[in-house]
């Protein structure tokens, strides 16, 4: 006999439990909560809530890729450290939307993994790239400067990842295995 809606989980157990004890070998499992999104639910909480979010991150790109062309000031700064601050929650918050698939690329993981090196040595590849490949120079010869910029823009990208990449596997990598070892704690095993 299963227990009705109206039993109890609690009745459900010490029922379960009497059938145990008498030899009974059938087991009552006790209810669960079951949960269903019924459409008025989904169209007044769950949709509006998406709806925001998805205009947010929208908002935040925007506002993000607006502050890159201004010159820096405090309202600039703000406003770059609040997008940032809304994409990192909206990441969080809801990692599966569509706006967000483009982290999930293999070059987007691979720079996300050396991106500290890349930090550390991005100025080295700027001044290397704009020694190789001068906009000044150029410019001189007719070629506009936008373009000599994103050149050595490009080039001073192709420059620093392969010494990102070296830094972040053969130095960064085994420090990082090196600190996690300390924090280790060793247990000794007896075997006998």
């Amino acid at each position: 006999m299963r227990p009705g809606p109206e039993v109890s989980s609690r009745f459900a157990v010490r029922l379960t439990a009497a059938a145990a004890n008498t030899g009974v070998r059938r087991s009552i499992p006790p209810e669960r909560p079951h949960f269903r999104l019924n459409r008025t639910i989904f169209l007044s909480v769950i949709f509006p809530v998406l709806l925001v979010a998805a205009v947010a991150g929208i908002a935040a790109i925007a506002i993000f890729y607006f502050c890159g062309t201004r010159t820096q000031s405090s309202l600039i700064f703000l406003l770059e450290c609040l997008s940032a601050a809304t994409l990192i929650v909206l990441i969080v918050w809801h990692p599966t939307k569509a706006l967000f698939k483009p982290l999930d690329l293999k070059l987007v993981r691979f720079y996300g993994r050396i991106s500290y090196s890349f930090y550390l040595l991005h100025t080295l590849g700027i001044s290397f790239a704009f020694r190789i490949f001068d906009p000044l120079a150029l410019n001189a010869f007719g070629v506009p400067l936008s373009i000599t910029t994103v050149f050595a823009t490009l080039l001073s990208i192709l420059l620093t990842t392969p010494a990102a990449y070296f830094a972040w596997r053969f130095v960064e990598s085994p420090a990082i295995a090196i600190g996690a070892s300390f924090g280790r704690v060793q247990t000794i095993v007896s075997v006998r």
